[in-house]
């Protein structure tokens, strides 16, 4: 008996944006997502098999396409491709025998075909009062003795409870790997039994988020986010292959999986828009509604900082009128206005000389602060304005508990209609400090980490004055006002 064998093409979209496969005469929908409909076709061929095994093999001209589907193949073919599983109603003897059958006069049904294809993997399930209790028997895949006990979505849904479990990072670091572990999940289609999920499956998962899938902002996922979602996807398999050793061989991954770049990336050598230009600040600053959103963005471009820094500013971070208190060491004398803090999401020692203009802003936002005996010197009538837990912790408010706690200040950022976003605020003068040939102080202003944090090194090697200096010289080509 001659079967038909199927090369495995690579999928196409229809007009619709689905995926279909034609076999048999018939086009069966496989669904929109790739990688399901790739594990479907799979299924799809194999139940076309058994059918063609059951009308006798293919013709003698080798052609797949003269045997029909019979009507309970068809159906579950259809089923798998719509849902990824397929549900048969069988019917027990007595219910086959009954005198309101109109066919009990003939044999009933023949289940054995069920048997036939789960042992080749196809997920399918059985209701009624037929032989089957509507549970998968010890199903295996073919060529392996492996046991079908477990789903790949629940070994993987276990592993995210572990990870995040066993996690001590910040609860928005838990929030954002959470989010990657849910797309792993995802992926799988809810039939698969992990005693499927072989090389081949694997390989396809790896080939999906290498090549950078297309998100539900309809943009490619950025290469960051595809290598953590492989990294985590690599520990799981490796974590689940110790747990659940007699369903699931660990397979095998190449060391280093190179993920692919897009037309739309930037090119390595080329000029990449990461900051304002003064005129776009200029603009911004006159369209702001709102004095506290001014002091977001005079402040930002002052002190190289945008909402992660300024949301953890407090009141006592800055000194008005005064000299710097280590300016014998760092030679620079007379009296100014400073910003001295330790940005507390890196731990790094950071400064700024704040243009007259500048801190009379912050004079203003401090004496609203303490009025109210607000901390931190951007809040607004309901609390800090960056969402931070240990921000909000700090002042004795409920953690907000949000995976975006620059939120606030991006909708007020809105208002001044800029384009850009308002992380680009931080790198405006640094960048500008670079422009004019002055490199080591564009990343001094960015409180870059260093190996050895510590205020001895900041003040022995790092040239703050300077800093100062141009700070106070381009003073007249940054005021906003």
């Amino acid at each position: 008996m001659r079967l038909p064998s199927f090369r495995n093409t690579k999928l196409k979209r229809t007009k619709r944006g689905n995926f279909v496969r034609n076999l048999g005469g018939v086009k069966i929908d496989l669904g929109t997502d790739e990688l399901q409909a790739s594990l479907r076709r799979d299924f799809v061929n194999k139940i076309y098999i058994e059918n063609v095994r059951m009308a006798g093999g293919l013709p003698p001209d080798g052609s797949t396409s003269n045997v029909p589907w019979s009507d309970s193949y068809l159906e579950i073919a259809r089923q798998i491709g719509r849902h990824g599983t397929a549900v048969v109603k069988t019917v027990s003897p007595d219910e086959w025998y009954s005198s309101d059958n109109p066919l009990s006069s003939f044999s009933p049904p023949d289940y054995s075909y069920i048997d036939r294809l789960r042992s080749q993997g196809v997920p399918i399930d059985v209701v009624g009062g037929g032989q089957f209790s509507g549970r998968l028997p010890e199903a295996t895949i073919s060529g392996s003795n492996r046991p079908a006990t477990t789903k790949a979505k629940a070994a993987f849904a276990a592993f995210k409870a572990t990870r995040l479990a066993e996690f001590s990072g910040t609860y928005q670091t838990k929030m954002q790997l959470a989010g990657v572990l849910d797309s792993i999940i995802e992926w799988f289609d809810e039939a698969l039994w992990l005693c499927q999920l072989d090389q081949h499956k694997c390989n396809l998962f790896v080939k999906h988020f290498r090549d950078r899938p297309v998100t539900k902002h309809g943009k490619p996922a950025s290469k960051s986010w595809c290598k953590e979602v492989l990294s985590e996807f690599k520990s799981g398999c490796k974590k689940i292959a110790k747990r659940f050793p007699d369903e699931f061989e660990l397979p095998e991954f190449p060391e280093r999986i190179r993920i692919e770049r897009l037309p739309s990336d930037a090119e390595g050598n080329s000029i990449q828009d990461k900051a304002l230009l003064r005129g776009e600040a200029k603009l911004a600053f006159q369209n702001a509604n709102q004095p506290l959103t001014k002091l977001m963005l005079a402040l930002g471009v002052n002190s190289c900082s945008a909402a992660s820094e300024l949301g953890r500013m407090t009141v006592q971070d800055f000194m008005f009128d005064s000299v710097h208190p280590y300016s014998e060491v760092i030679e620079f004398t007379g009296k100014h206005n400073f910003m001295i803090t330790t940005r507390r999401k890196k731990f790094t020692h950071h400064e700024a000389l704040l243009w007259p203009w500048v801190a009379e802003m912050v004079r203003q936002q401090i004496e609203l602060c303490n009025t109210k005996g607000w901390k931190y010197l951007f809040t607004d009538d309901q609390g800090p304005l960056y969402r931070c837990n240990e921000v909000y912790e700090d002042v004795g408010l409920p953690a907000p508990n949000t995976t975006k706690p620059e939120s606030k200040f991006n909708t007020r950022w809105r208002s001044t209609k800029c384009e850009k976003s308002f992380g680009k605020v931080r790198k405006s003068f640094s960048n500008f400090l670079v422009l004019k040939k002055k490199n080591d102080l564009g990343t001094l202003a960015l409180a870059h980490q260093t190996d050895e944090d510590n205020l001895l090194k900041h003040y022995a090697n790092k040239p703050f004055a300077r800093l100062f200096e141009a700070t106070l010289e381009f003073e007249s080509e940054w005021d906003l006002r």
